[in-house]
Formats: structure tokens, sequence, C-alpha cells
């Protein structure tokens, strides 16, 4: 049973963009570390656009997407110059935030997106050019009309041309979300003839500790827009199914040696050092203990945070330092095996994990996957990813 991405497509009346540059330390307290943010003259582009959807669903539905919901969205967003020191492709933003005024819209983006982390709001509207967003963060916003808006001058100081500001700006190829997980390819389709620039009366928001508040904010407004959204993966990832079995590869890239990280990795008792507080994890095993072939340890972890489960775990072949391979003996999967490959790279080393696995209950497995475990291997892969570079950057250091 697998649950594949449809196209989407939305015709959209009106889209407001609010522009800051910010200073880009006090940018980078709100992007994950592997992230390098565009950057000129200490500062950094903050974009929050709003907008209206407009039969908003799958291409295939052809007419009958008039049928659908048009809800509000709003995407709070920084621009990305490159990951884990990767460049990335021109028009490259990072989702801070990603607003969606729909129950429904937003229960199926977070079920069965892979790309946005989305939040229903407490309330979210334009009316006569107010913007207002209430959530635990909120956002008060009202434009004025203003040709010559004084911090347009601003930008085009910083972008170069007015249309490489614009272009810069609306250009959105690929779109990444929380801890760079994942990533959603999009495609416009517009009319800068559209364009209108405004200026802003004064701004309420809790966004960035505040800071939006005291700083000078450029506004435009694209009128009829309309948004494809063409792909939906994970970035640094691959999922695929052969036969019975899924296979999942994830990427690291880890400012470190190769040694330090072996030491760390060949070390199972550091998995509870590296694992979210909500899975409990504890491996029995003493800290000192390296791996080596035909060793035997279990790996103890709560379901949804209650239900306790045990892997008993082999290890099968050992490479020192470039890779190792353990794999289930018992536990709840019908097999598991996680190869663990060790790679210089630069002055770092590309931690690769290819994780091979088969679930008990036939269609009833495959559903527990696509709806919870798959999720739930990303976000543990992601805070290891996080927990890595803290860790082993203060034992580099």
């Amino acid at each position: 049973m697998a649950f594949p991405f449809f196209k989407m497509r939305s015709n959209i009346k009106e889209v407001i963009y609010l522009n800051w540059l910010i200073p880009v330390d006090i940018a980078y307290q709100y992007v994950p570390q592997n992230i390098k943010l565009i950057e000129k003259d200490g500062k950094t582009p903050y974009t929050i656009l709003t907008y209206k959807h407009g039969d908003f669903g799958p291409v295939f539905l052809g007419f009958f997407r008039k049928f659908c919901f048009s809800p509000f969205q709003s995407n709070w967003r920084f621009y990305i110059e490159a990951i884990d020191s990767k460049k990335v492709p021109s028009g490259s933003v990072f989702f801070y935030k990603n607003f969606i005024g729909n129950t429904i819209y937003s229960w199926v983006i977070n079920t069965f997106s892979k790309v946005l982390n989305t939040i229903k709001p407490k309330a979210i509207s334009i009316v006569e050019s107010k913007i207002m967003i209430e959530s635990d963060l909120f956002f008060r916003a009202e434009l004025i009309e203003n040709d010559e808006s004084i911090y347009f001058k601003d930008f085009l100081n910083y972008y170069g041309t007015s249309s490489n500001l614009f272009e810069k700006l609306i250009e959105q190829q690929n779109a990444y979300s929380i801890n760079c997980g994942r990533i959603g390819e999009g495609r416009l389709r517009l009319d800068y003839k559209d364009l209108q620039i405004f200026g802003t009366s004064k701004i309420e928001s809790n966004n960035l500790g505040s800071i939006l508040n005291n700083l000078p904010c450029f506004a435009f407004k694209l009128m009829n827009v309309k948004l494809d959204i063409m792909s939906d993966k994970w970035w640094g990832t691959n999922f695929r199914k052969v036969g019975r079995r899924y296979e999942l590869k994830f990427e690291t890239y880890l400012n470190s040696d190769i040694n330090t990280v072996w030491d760390f990795f060949s070390r199972p008792k550091n998995l509870e050092k590296v694992s979210p507080d909500s899975s409990k994890v504890v491996v029995e095993l003493n800290e000192s203990q390296e791996v080596y072939v035909n060793m035997i340890f279990d790996v103890k972890m709560k379901l949804f945070g209650l239900i306790s489960q045990c892997i008993t775990s082999k290890v099968c072949n050992v490479n020192k330092p470039f890779c190792f391979d353990d794999s289930q003996e018992k536990g709840a999967f019908k097999f598991w095996k996680h190869q663990h490959f060790f790679e210089e790279e630069d002055e770092g080393v590309i931690v690769k994990d290819i994780i091979t696995f088969e679930l008990p209950y036939g269609i009833l497995g495959d559903f527990f996957f696509h709806i919870y475990l798959k999720k739930e291997l990303m976000k543990t892969f992601q805070y290891r990813e996080k927990a890595l570079r803290k860790y082993l950057s203060k034992i580099t250091a």
C-alpha cells in the first residue's frame, strides 16, 4: 500500500510579500546548523508571504477542483545558499513556519506530505490589505499604497537590479522544512506586470523575538498567480520498496575526523545520547564496548512514548573505521538490517546509513509505515543529525 504524491495546483488571486533584511547572526538562531543562508553586508532576507488559495487540490481532479476548499496560507521563510556545505539550486528557501487556515488541509499535509510541518492557526485572514495571523506566534500588518516605498531602495542596493530583486524574492524552486529533512519542488506562473509595491503601517508580531516590529519592511503584492507543487521528497534521504522490504538511505555531513566519528558510532551505548527523549531508548551495554563481529546487544524503546519494545541486534560485519552492519535477531520487525558507512570528504566525514526492513501483517504493516513509521524514522534521524553535530563538535574541539 503506497500513498503517491499527486501534483497540486492552486489559482491564487493575490499574494502579499512582506520582506525584511535582518542581521544574519539573529537569523541563524532560527535555522538548522547545517544551513548556510544568503548573506550580504551581515544581512539576510526574510519573507512572510500570505495568500488565499483558489481551487486548491490535485491536478487530476480538473474541473472538480472548483469544489475544493480555498484556505488562507502563510509561509515564513529564509533564503538558502547551501546545506551541509553543498550548494542548493537558486530559488531554494527554508520554511521557518507554515500556516494554513483549514483543519482538513492541515491534517492531510501533516499526515501524507513529507514537505511541510503545517500549523492550523487560531485565525488567519487578509481583509482590505490587513493581514492577521493568530497562533502561539502572531503577526499583524496593514499595507499602505506607496509606489515609492523608501525601503525599496534598501533591497535594490542589496540585489543590484529590480529584476534580480523580485526574481530572488519570488522564485521558489525548492522548499526545505524543519531540520532540512524535507524538500518540495514548486513552480509559480505569474506576470510581473501585475506586481504592486506598498508601504506598511505598524507591524505587531512576536516572530523572531519581535525583531520585525523595529525593522523597515518592504512590501509588494502579486496578482493572479498559479502555483504548481510538483514533487515531495526527503532531502539527503531516499525511500524505496523492493518486494516486501523497504529501504531507507540517509546521509549526514559531520565537521569532524573519521576516527572521532568511528569512536562515537562504534559504541552502541551512544545511541541513547542521540535519540529523542520521547523514544526512551536504553541500550543494555557498557559505554566502553566497541562493536565486533557477533556482538549481541538489546535496544529498549517506547513506541508512541508508551508501548515498550525490545530489539535484539547482532553485529555481522566490521571494517574499522569505514563501516559496520547490525541486524535484528529478535524484535518487532520481520527483517531489519542497518548498514553504517563513514567516508572522508573535504575536511569532514559523510555518514551514510542504509536500513533495510520488512514489517509484519502485510497490508496493515504497510498502512502503519505510511501513516506513522515513515515520519518517525525521519524525525529520529533528523534529531540524531542535530545531536551529532552538537556532540561531535564538542569532542573535536
